[in-house]
């Protein structure tokens, strides 16, 4: 299992961590608080503004708007 957001008071969140990493030993998760009303997350973004969460478009800085085509060699595809 990856990839789970969650919005919870921040009082709350070591106590639900704590809750989730119980459930069982091999099933451990790891948390990202979020920095000045801010997390990334997968290509959203996600804002806190006026206690309401707002969500964008997220994309890095080295992000160019071009996509492999599925059809291209496998040598591209590996990278190398």
């Amino acid at each position: 299992m990856n990839d789970i957001i969650l919005a919870a008071p921040l009082e709350s969140i070591n106590n639900i961590l704590k809750i989730f990493n119980s459930l069982h030993i091999r099933l451990q998760f790891t948390m990202e608080i979020g920095i000045d009303d801010r997390l990334s997350f997968l290509d959203t973004i996600f804002l806190i503004e006026e206690q309401s969460l707002v969500f964008n478009e997220y994309r890095k800085i080295t992000f160019f708007g071009k996509f492999l085509n599925f059809n291209s060699p496998l040598y591209y595809k590996r990278g190398g």
